[in-house]
C-alpha cells in the first residue's frame, strides 16, 4: 500500500512557533487518524534542528501514538538522495529495521516515535554494547543485496563538487582556497587501490554507525543483559545505507568509537 504523501514543503526559513504550527497542520492533512484531532491539543517538541534541518516530537492529548517528524533542509539532497534513501527505509522496515515510515511530504517524512535512549559516545565501548551492535550489525550486513559499492563514487562526487565551490564571504574563500583538492584527491586514489587490494567482502552497509544512530528502545523487558539487549537495539538513520565494504562499515565504526576503545 502507498505511503500517504502531499507535496507541500515546510519552510525552515520562518522562526520555530510559525514551523511548529505548519507541522501540526501537515500532521492533520497527511495522516487519517489525526484528521479531526483539535490544532490545540497537538504539541511539538524539538528534538534537534537547526537551518539545514528539523526533527520534532509531535504528540496529541488524545489516543494517538507520538510520532517522529523530520523536515529536510534545502539542498541536504545534493549529498543525500532522498528518493533511494525513502526505498532503503521502506524496505529495511520490513525487515525490522528502522522507525517505520508513515507518511512523506514535500521535504520530509514522517515516522513512528520509538521510545528509547540514544548510546552516548563513552557507552560505545560498554561490555554489554559492544557484542550487541555487534550482532546487530551482522544482521544488517546479511541483508541481500546485488548493487555496486557506492563509497568511492559518493566520495568523489562530493569532491567534484567542493572542487566548484565559490564563496561571497572573502575570508571563507581565502581559507577555503587553502585546501588542497588535487592532493586530497591523489590521497583518496591512492587508499581505494590500497582497500582494492583487501577484497573486504560486499554486504549491506549502514555506513554511519555512530552512537547518536543506535538506540536502545525502552520496553518492559530486560534491557540489563545481552539477551534483553538483542531484542531492545535499533539502528536508525540509513541516509548512506547501501552495498558496500564489510571492512569499511566496521571500520567506520571503531572510528566513531575510537575516543573511548582506544
Amino acid at each position: 500500500m502507498a505511503l500517504p504523501h502531499v507535496p507541500r514543503l515546510i519552510s525552515l526559513s520562518h522562526d520555530e512557533v510559525i514551523a511548529h504550527e505548519e507541522i501540526k497542520l501537515m500532521c492533520k492533512q497527511l495522516l487519517p487518524s489525526w484528521s479531526k484531532e483539535n490544532i490545540d491539543d497537538i504539541s511539538v517538541t524539538t528534538i534537534s534542528g537547526g537551518i539545514s534541518n528539523l526533527i520534532v516530537k509531535v504528540s496529541s492529548s488524545g489516543s494517538h501514538d507520538p510520532i517522529l517528524f523530520k523536515v529536510f533542509g534545502e539542498k541536504t539532497e545534493l549529498l543525500v538522495d532522498r528518493e533511494q534513501e525513502l526505498k532503503t527505509l521502506i524496505n529495511l522496515n520490513a525487515l525490522g529495521f528502522g522507525a517505520q515510515v508513515l507518511g512523506t511530504f514535500g521535504n520530509g517524512r514522517i515516522e513512528k516515535f520509538l521510545k528509547s535512549k540514544t548510546l552516548e559516545p563513552e557507552e560505545m565501548g560498554h561490555v554489554l554494547y559492544v557484542p550487541c551492535i555487534a550482532h546487530k550489525l551482522r544482521k544488517f550486513h546479511n541483508i541481500p543485496t546485488a548493487g555496486k559499492p557506492t563509497l568511492w563514487a559518493t566520495i568523489f562526487g562530493w569532491l567534484d563538487m567542493a572542487s566548484k565551490l565559490v564563496f561571497e564571504d572573502e575570508r571563507k574563500q581565502a581559507k577555503f582556497s587553502n585546501i588542497d583538492l588535487i592532493a586530497m584527491r591523489h590521497e583518496i586514489e591512492v587508499t581505494k587501490e590500497a582497500c582494492d587490494a583487501v577484497m573486504s567482502p560486499i554486504v549491506f552497509s549502514h555506513n554511519d554507525l555512530l552512537s547518536g544512530n543506535i538506540l536502545v528502545l525502552e520496553t518492559s523487558s530486560d534491557a540489563h543483559s545481552i539477551g534483553g539487549l538483542l531484542d531492545n537495539m535499533q539502528f536508525i538513520d540509513f541516509e548512506y545505507a547501501a552495498s558496500g565494504y564489510r571492512g569499511y562499515d566496521i571500520g567506520n565504526h571503531f572510528n566513531e568509537s575510537n575516543s573511548v576503545l582506544s
